[in-house]
Order: C-alpha cells, then sequence, then structure tokens
C-alpha cells in the first residue's frame, strides 16, 4: 500500500486539491447570501453560518491580510474572480478548515501559535521580535475592528493548520523492508497454475428434456 502511495504521489496530491475544492462547494452553499435569512447568511458542515460570524470573519480577513499571511489568504481564499468572491471563499473556507483539522486530527499548541506570532514581520523590529510594536498594532488593528486577541491567535492558528495538512499531503513515507520484500515477491514470484477443461458433451449426453418439463418451466 505505501508503494502504491509513493508511486501515485503526485496524481494524489492532484485528486486531493481537486477534492477540497469540490468540498468547498458542496459542504456550503452561498450563491445569494441574503437568501437563508437576516440572520444565517449560509451553511458550512451542516451549521448555520449567522451574519454576525460572517463579519468577524470578514475582519479576519483583513487583519491576515495586513499582517502578510498570504499562504493562508490565498489558499482560502482562490479560485475567485472578485475581490467579494474572495472574501467570502476565505471567510467560509477557514470554517472549512477547522472542521478538516479537527476531523484528521491536526492542531497547533499554544506556544506554537506563540513562537508564530513572534515571527510575524509586522511585530519585528530588524528581524527581532518587537513588543512594543506588537502592541501598538494590535492596540490599533484589534481595537478598531472590534477584535480581541484570541481572535489574533485563531488567525495564526488556522495558518499553522493549513501549513501542516499542505505538509502532511505532500510528505513521503519510506517502505518498511518487509513491505518492499513483500512487493518484489508479488511482482516477481514463479506462478504455477493448471486447467482442467471439461466438455459440455459429457455432462448433456444422458440429459433429456420432456415437453412436460418445458411446460412447467414456462408457467
Amino acid at each position: 500500500m505505501i508503494s502504491l502511495i509513493r508511486r501515485f504521489q503526485q496524481p494524489l496530491l492532484i485528486t486531493v486539491t481537486i477534492l477540497i475544492i469540490i468540498s468547498f462547494a458542496v459542504l456550503y452553499n452561498t450563491d445569494s447570501l441574503g437568501r437563508l435569512g437576516a440572520d444565517r447568511v449560509a451553511v458550512v458542515a451542516g451549521r448555520g453560518v449567522s451574519l454576525a460570524d460572517y463579519q468577524l470573519g470578514l475582519r479576519k480577513w483583513e487583519l491576515a491580510s495586513g499582517l502578510g499571511l498570504r499562504e493562508l489568504v490565498g489558499s482560502l481564499g482562490m479560485p475567485a474572480t472578485s475581490e467579494d468572491e474572495f472574501k467570502k471563499n476565505y471567510v467560509l473556507g477557514s470554517i472549512v478548515l477547522r472542521e478538516e483539522a479537527a476531523r484528521l486530527g491536526v492542531s497547533a499548541a499554544d506556544e506554537e501559535v506563540a513562537e508564530a506570532i513572534k515571527a510575524v514581520p509586522e511585530f519585528q523590529t530588524q528581524g527581532q521580535f518587537d513588543n512594543a510594536k506588537y502592541q501598538q498594532i494590535v492596540q490599533g488593528a484589534l481595537g478598531s475592528r472590534g477584535m480581541t486577541v484570541g481572535q489574533l491567535e485563531e488567525i495564526v492558528r488556522d495558518d499553522l493548520v493549513l501549513k501542516k495538512l499542505k505538509s502532511l499531503l505532500g510528505s513521503t513515507i519510506a517502505p518498511s523492508p518487509s513491505e518492499v520484500r513483500a512487493a518484489y515477491v508479488r511482482d516477481h514470484q514463479k506462478t504455477v497454475s493448471s486447467v482442467v477443461r471439461l466438455k459440455l458433451e459429457d455432462f448433456t449426453a444422458g440429459i433429456t428434456v420432456s415437453d412436460d418439463d418445458v411446460k412447467k418451466a414456462y408457467e
């Protein structure tokens, strides 16, 4: 099995990418955000997304874009033909990302989130984390959007989880010696087979079918 995964790794990754795109179309339908009611703008994974949550997601998109989290924003926002569609894909895509990460058991620890925040270029001065700059940006960027530090951490956590999922899909697995041996034996071992041919006439020669048999079978 592992040897097959290694052999078809590139087609597998393409297939997974296609499935992810399809899952976005299946898990939510938002042709018209006002169609689902005043307080529910979309349905994701069978659950409604309220207008307040959607608007918060838009503010998270603004913050993630401002912090330069291009991989997160680009991966969740595309494909899109307009800025509004790009934002919508990001907001609903982040929900799908968390659902799939939880299902696969992929997460980011608080320590990882803290280190990732320190590594954000916007929070650094000359390549080093600058707490004063961090506090200034947090108070300005978060306060003006009605957001908290916890929501900033959620954005960074999403970025870490997305990278882990991509790394998981793109990683290679070394087969064990027993798997290599089993695959070689299966493909190269000598196989001995025998065939027994039976003549149908030998079995039908002594069988007769009467008119009554035919009538019973027909009825």
